[in-house]
């Protein structure tokens, strides 16, 4: 069964008309898929979102229809880097999406095309403390190839529940086709998760679109997207939705920028 589209009415309004406004007034294209040189060496960003859906993004599960928020501060010198994500729900200070999730990562270009990037942190689940009994270490290999201007190809493999004997070690993989046309990013995902101890595995798959970015300034931006996930295998964790809608409201500030 499809579940609604929003919780209420008037959400429904609030969202639709969000949507139309950042939309009409002063949107720009999307950047080119390309790998460029970057003209700096050193970035400082800020990126907030707000979501009409609780989601695991690296998983591939949607969990209910909760109006959460996020932050990431990301951190990149030289390739190598550091970055801080809290995610909150906004409406269930005990809900499974409160976690927080620091991590390292240094990447290695290959050409103008491809990129390796290594993962790693640790796992803050924020359900009832700072720091629940099933937070743990992380580590995730990604691998970014750029194809042409407008079609890129994206893995990455997560695994979590890394050192607790307790916790079940899990293999969550992501694979992402993006796509560019008429100023619209188009990306297909499908997301695929094994857990090792019971060999519990579950397959799902999303269709997103990222509307032309809004420049508020040189440095502030608005990017919209909206997607439908879906379970494409029987099985499903039993806490995630079979299906569902995701409205998305980000907005990246670049805090510094040196060469």
């Amino acid at each position: 069964m499809l579940l609604p589209l929003w919780p209420n009415r008037h959400g429904s309004i609030i969202y639709f008309f969000l949507l139309i406004s950042f939309v009409t007034a002063g949107a720009t294209g999307q950047d080119s898929l390309q790998i460029k040189k970057k003209k700096s060496k050193r970035d400082f960003i800020i990126t907030t979102r707000l979501h009409s859906t609780s989601h695991f993004p690296y998983s591939g599960s949607f969990i209910n229809r909760h109006l959460n928020a996020d932050i990431n501060l990301y951190y990149e010198r030289n390739r190598t880097g550091a970055f801080l994500f809290k995610a909150q729900d906004l409406e269930d200070q005990h809900g499974l999406v409160n976690y927080f999730q620091p991590g390292l990562f240094k990447r290695f270009a290959v050409g103008q095309k491809l990129i390796f990037s290594f993962f790693g942190g640790y796992l803050f689940n924020q359900t009832v403390r700072f720091s629940d009994k099933d937070s743990d270490v992380w580590s995730a290999f990604n691998t970014s190839w750029v194809i042409s201007d407008h079609f890129k190809v994206e893995n990455t493999a997560l695994f979590f529940n890394l050192t607790k004997s307790e916790l079940n070690s899990q293999w969550a993989n992501r694979t992402v086709i993006s796509a560019l046309f008429k100023d619209f990013k188009f990306d297909l995902y499908v997301w695929h998760n094994i857990v090792f101890k019971t060999n519990f595995q579950f397959t799902s798959a999303a269709l997103a679109v990222n509307f032309p970015r809004i420049n508020l300034s040189e440095k502030i931006k608005i990017q919209n997207s909206f997607m439908y996930q879906s379970y494409i295998s029987d099985n499903k964790p039993s806490w995630a939705m079979r299906n569902g809608f995701l409205f998305t409201i980000a907005v990246p500030i670049q805090i510094s920028s040196a060469g």
